[in-house]
């Protein structure tokens, strides 16, 4: 009864029934209501634009898998109410029968709440280095407007606001740097293997990235001339290959 009353409140209920029509809950059972004419062609394209987008209802706060008697009471009452609610023909009853899951599910459990985004506020250390900046800029254009007898105050004040600045990034950095760790490190304990899998990437996309990165598609093509080293001239006597003389072995002068 557990899964099939999840399952249920979130399945599609409007079956057969058009947006706007009046249901009848007292339709006494077997009886025959003679259907309105409609045109089917209107029919089958109101009921294809209910296909394409379902209505999606918030979750519910079900009880913990492991409180059967909290299910089993659920299970009772719902077994009681349905009988009692669910009159008329096969397809009232379909549309009936998970609108009533639902209602009652939600009134009972109550339903989830969806946390909104907190925008991150600045830290004590950012909103300095922020003020030391703006200060920074200040000083920059007074040095530039000021006299000769000024600007050396000035440039003096402008390092220590720099120094100070530095100081404070690095200090930021390694700040950044701890909480990383340490939620890397929380993550790592709480599930290694999705961890693990996080840390490494798909071997299509790392092989497409080495492929584009470290790979030459013309390589085998010669490279030729560049153009700008400047050729040497023809040389004026062939190069003599031939195997050294008995003249040029005695005298040790090569042109013999």
């Amino acid at each position: 009864m557990q899964n099939w009353v999840v399952d249920t409140c979130y399945a599609p209920y409007d079956v057969g029934r058009e947006e706007g029509e009046e249901r009848d809950v007292d339709e006494p059972q077997g009886a025959n209501p003679v259907a309105p004419t409609r045109d089917p062609r209107t029919e089958s394209s109101q009921r294809t634009r209910s296909l394409k987008k379902p209505l999606r209802r918030n979750k519910i706060k079900w009880p913990k898998a492991n409180e059967s008697e909290e299910w089993r009471k659920l299970d009772e009452h719902l077994s009681g109410l349905l009988q009692t609610a669910l009159r008329g023909s096969v397809e009232a009853k379909l549309n009936l029968f998970g609108e009533i899951l639902y209602e009652e599910c939600s009134n009972r459990y109550g339903e989830v709440t969806i946390r909104e985004a907190v925008a991150r506020t600045k830290g004590r250390r950012e909103k300095e280095i922020d003020d030391l900046v703006a200060s920074r800029r200040q000083l920059r254009k007074r040095w530039r407007k000021a006299d000769e007898s000024e600007k050396e105050g000035l440039k003096v004040l402008w390092h220590e606001i720099r120094s100070s600045v530095a100081n404070l990034r690095r200090a930021e950095r390694i700040r950044r740097r701890r909480k990383r760790k340490e939620k890397e490190r929380s993550s790592f304990f709480r599930n290694p293997f999705r961890h693990a899998r996080g840390l490494l990437e798909e071997k299509t996309n790392l092989e497409e990235h080495i492929r584009t990165q470290y790979s030459d598609p013309a390589r085998n093509n010669p490279l030729g001339s560049p153009g700008y080293v400047p050729r040497p001239t023809e040389p004026s006597a062939m190069f003599d290959t031939s195997p050294p003389k008995l003249s040029e072995l005695e005298t040790g002068d090569p042109a013999g």
